[in-house]
């Protein structure tokens, strides 16, 4: 009876590492997809600004 509860914690454990891993690799994909998101976000950002200021250059408010 202990031999089959020694095997089942060793398998929990297993399980267990093998979550921590997959937890591991879904942080760093969300990290990953969130500087990509932030850089993008940046220049379109930027590029709004640029374009705004030309149009306020062209209609003439400052």
């Amino acid at each position: 009876m202990l031999e089959k509860q020694d095997e089942t914690i060793a398998e929990i454990k297993q399980v267990s590492i093998k979550i921590d891993q997959g937890k591991e690799e879904i942080v760093s994909e969300i990290k990953s997809l969130r500087d990509d998101f932030r850089s993008r976000f940046d220049s379109r950002l930027e590029r709004i600004e640029i374009d705004l200021a030309e149009i306020k250059v062209k209609v003439g408010i400052s």
